[in-house]
């Protein structure tokens, strides 16, 4: 169980292992990585304790929302090659780009590697270089107690009586830890990627998108255009004009034509109405004709706070479920990952949900913007 305390409990990550974790999100951008934190440790729970973390070895890359691995002989050789022999095993992953939370899986993981060992340390961290990370601890203890008690005895008058006795408990605790670790200084080709990432994002919020005979949207690849509309704009071109050549000196979408074509784009109704249908729902077979969106947008978290007891429980399930919806937008291919398609659909969903009534509409709101921006 989760435990709070009056003291600070302080994990040190060090240029060495912020190095290390900063160059796996880079390498890893957008699936879960875990892998061995090597650590020691100073002082008590009592007073001042403080987790040291020495070196990180890579044990898993999965998916883009779930990650583990087995221990193995690997573990070992790493120890003895880096000179870790004195440093205690934990637990490091990322949540590649969403919050770096505990989940209720995290959290039974917590429980589980700290049920069989005295102490068990767990790192978290995502892209956007947060970090949380808890520490366990396996508790022992007596409580003592005096019982009073009184009954009648076949109407011969109350019977009194006392009695002492000791319930012996065990249970795994952790605590929440201070993570302290390096600034990491922004390089220029970093800097010039966020730029562009970041101009794509605003640029997204502003796009429109008309689904009847393909899909166009202002951020759509050149290959996507040029096949969608390969016909029509090959008519009348001679073999030179239709050539690599050729399409790398005149980009498509700068003719007039396709400017006309993403001028009258515009967001597709009964496609957005089917995707909320399913979001708020929770269900991709629901009949999105019969689904009262607006009721359903009012009601959300009436509705999940009876399903969910817990909001880690609602976010770890919310967020593979979110991410099938945004990357199946009825109508759009099957074969590839269109993000400017999902940023423009996460905008405009974020827009009719309007302002969060509750923690559950908030959680989606907040997971919805890692597709678009507002």
């Amino acid at each position: 169980m989760k435990r709070e305390s009056a003291l600070a409990y302080n994990i040190n990550i060090g240029d060495k292992v912020e190095g290390m974790i900063r160059h796996l999100c880079s390498r890893i951008p957008d699936k879960e990585w875990s892998g061995v934190l090597f650590y020691t440790v100073t002082g008590t729970f009592e007073e001042g304790l403080t987790v040291e973390c020495k070196d990180i070895c890579l044990m898993d890359v999965g998916s883009a929302t779930y990650t583990e691995f087995d221990t193995s002989p690997d573990i070992a050789g790493y120890m003895v090659e880096h000179d870790l022999l004195d440093c205690h095993l934990g637990l490091i992953h990322s949540h590649s780009t969403f919050s770096a939370f505990f989940s209720g899986t995290d959290t039974s993981t917590l429980q589980e590697e700290g049920s069989y060992k005295n102490n068990f340390v767990s790192l978290i961290v995502n892209n956007a270089g947060q970090y949380v990370a808890a520490i366990t601890r396996h508790v022992y203890s007596e409580v003592k107690n005096n019982t009073t008690y009184t009954y009648e005895m076949f109407g011969d008058g109350t019977v009194a009586g006392q009695e002492e006795g000791t319930e012996k408990k065990e249970c795994i605790e952790y605590f929440m830890m201070n993570v302290n670790k390096p600034e990491v200084q922004q390089n220029a080709v970093d800097a010039r990627i966020d730029e562009i990432l970041e101009n794509k994002r605003k640029a997204a919020s502003k796009v429109k998108v008309y689904s009847g005979g393909g899909w166009y949207n202002d951020r759509t690849s050149y290959d996507f255009y040029y096949n969608s509309y390969a016909q029509e704009y090959n008519k009348g071109k001679s073999a030179l004009e239709q050539s690599d050549k050729y399409k790398q000196m005149n980009i498509p979408w700068e003719e007039e034509e396709f400017k006309t074509i993403s001028n009258k784009s515009e967001v597709d109704e009964k496609v957005l109405t089917t995707v909320m249908a399913r979001l708020l729902t929770g269900s991709i077979t629901c009949n999105a004709t019969k689904v009262d969106v607006g009721s359903w947008i009012e009601n959300y978290d009436k509705a999940y706070s009876r399903i969910f007891e817990d909001l880690v429980d609602y976010s770890e399930w919310l967020a593979p479920y979110l991410e099938f919806i945004m990357y199946h937008i009825p109508g759009a291919p099957t074969d590839i990952i269109d993000d400017a398609l999902a940023a423009v659909y996460a905008n405009e969903i974020i827009k009719r949900i309007g302002k969060p009534k509750g923690d559950f509409s908030k959680e989606l709101i907040d997971q919805l913007k890692f597709y678009g921006t507002e």
